[in-house]
Parts: structure tokens; C-alpha cells; sequence
């Protein structure tokens, strides 16, 4: 009798305890980011703002099996924890894969970033739709340090054709241009519009001053990852990550999360 008890107590025990669903843990990797990249990828009051950041936290909320934390740092710094092998995974990267070889996979790209030249209504009455050669004889504002014009325009730079002056950030510059102080400005066309939308509360004004000129480059960003860093669910994320980019993309997700910083 107590063996038949026994027996069906275990087999009770077993059949409760096999009925309990398992849920297997996610797998947690950190992506990192630029921390000085408005409006791409940011820190704004410690916390981690941005156009990739929102595109990455909607893909996390996809995907099955992982769970991403975003970290961001100085890009310098980045560049320097990939080529050691201490980084997962970077964003947003350019393609380089002759200057950075230590960057061996990337994502599917993820947003296409254009470089173009924005003027003032006067400068723009006739339309000058070809880089550089259009801008000749115009004073072209700049960011500090930022190499933004391509080749040709460097070239048309050093030989006297156009003037350039640099300015420490866009805000800076999309002053100079609204005083008139410089004819045009170059940047990225999502960071000149989405600070225009962010000041456009009476410290200056927008309001039909400026139009969008010539497009000087386009690129695309990504997720890059680099080759020291090695771990067994590498391949698997970069399948399953790619897949849900690709869905994003195709349901306007992408597209709804980039017009939200500039309309």
C-alpha cells in the first residue's frame, strides 16, 4: 500500500512539475553608440536619446531570445573599444572596411544620412543644384573640425574659390546663416532640420529664410560588429537583428521614427 502511495505521489510530483512552462532567460547584449551625435545618438541629462536609440529599442522589442542595453560613448573612445575586441557591437558606423578593418560584419543599413547645403533665400533665387561648382564665390560655414564638403570642395577651398568659415556646432552656424554673416552652411540635413525644429521657440526663426540647396554625399549607417569580439550567439543576433531592421523598414516603422525629429 505505501509503495502504491509512493508511486503515485512521484508520478503526481512529476506531472505537476513537467506541466510548469521553462522559460529560458534571455540573452542580454549591449550595443554602443556615439554620445555626441545629435540627433542621431545622444545624452542629453544622463539619458540616452536619439534616432538609432528609438530604432534600436523597437527592434529589441522584437526580438526573440535577446535583450539589447544601449550604451554610449565618446566615438573616438568607441572606435578604440572595437579595434580591442571589447565592444559587441557599435552604431551607427559608416561602410570603411579598408579603414577599419577590425569592424568585419555589419548589419543591414539602417538609415541613409545626407550631407547637403542649406542658403539663404537670396543665394538660392536661381537654383544651384551642382556641388561645388554652383558655390563659388559664397562664404560656406562649417562645423568645427568636421571634413563635410568631399574632396572637390576642399580642393575648390584651397585654390580661393569659395570661402570657408568654421563654427562650433549647428545651432552656431544656423545663426550665423539666419544674421547673414555666411552664405551657405553644410551638415547633415536631419541634424540642420531637427535643430531647427528643437530652436524654433523665439530664439530665432526659421520662418522661410533658408532653403535646402545642393546634396552633397549620402551614407548609411549600421551596426557594425567588430571581429575580436567573438561569442556563440553572434551569428544568431546578426540574423535575427537584420530580419527585424528588414521588417521595420518594410511597415514604415524607420521611416514614422526619422520624420518624428524633423516635422
Amino acid at each position: 500500500m505505501r509503495h502504491q502511495i509512493s508511486l503515485l505521489l512521484g508520478m503526481l510530483f512529476f506531472w505537476v512539475f513537467s506541466s510548469v512552462p521553462v522559460f529560458a532567460e534571455n540573452t542580454v547584449v549591449t550595443l554602443y553608440g556615439d554620445n555626441s551625435y545629435p540627433p542621431y545618438s545622444y545624452e542629453e541629462d544622463g539619458a540616452v536619446k536619439g534616432i538609432y536609440p528609438e530604432i534600436i529599442r523597437e527592434a529589441a522589442a522584437r526580438l526573440s531570445g535577446f535583450s539589447l542595453e544601449i550604451r554610449l560613448r565618446p566615438w573616438r573612445r568607441l572606435l578604440q573599444m572595437a579595434e580591442r575586441g571589447e565592444a559587441f557591437a557599435v552604431f551607427p558606423p559608416y561602410y570603411r572596411p579598408i579603414e577599419r578593418e577590425y569592424l568585419g560584419r555589419y548589419s543591414v543599413p539602417i538609415l541613409d544620412e545626407v550631407t547637403a547645403v542649406f542658403c539663404n533665400n537670396e543665394v538660392l533665387a536661381a537654383p544651384r543644384p551642382v556641388w561645388p561648382d554652383d558655390y563659388f564665390g559664397l562664404k560656406i560655414g562649417k562645423n568645427l573640425s568636421f571634413s563635410t564638403g568631399g574632396p572637390a570642395f576642399e580642393q575648390a577651398a584651397m585654390e580661393g574659390k569659395v570661402r570657408v568659415e568654421e563654427g562650433a556646432g549647428t545651432k552656431i552656424n544656423i545663426r550665423k546663416l539666419l544674421e547673414g554673416r555666411i552664405d551657405c552652411y553644410m551638415n547633415d540635413r536631419i541634424a540642420v532640420l531637427w535643430t531647427l525644429k528643437k530652436q524654433d521657440d523665439g530664439q530665432f526663426r526659421y520662418s522661410g529664410k533658408i532653403n535646402e540647396g545642393a546634396t552633397i554625399r549620402m551614407e548609411q549607417g549600421f551596426v557594425a560588429y567588430p571581429i575580436l569580439y567573438d561569442a556563440s550567439y553572434k551569428q544568431r543576433f546578426i540574423k535575427a537583428f537584420d530580419e527585424v531592421i528588414g521588417s521595420m523598414k518594410a511597415d514604415g516603422t524607420i521611416t514614422r521614427i526619422l520624420q518624428s525629429y524633423v516635422q
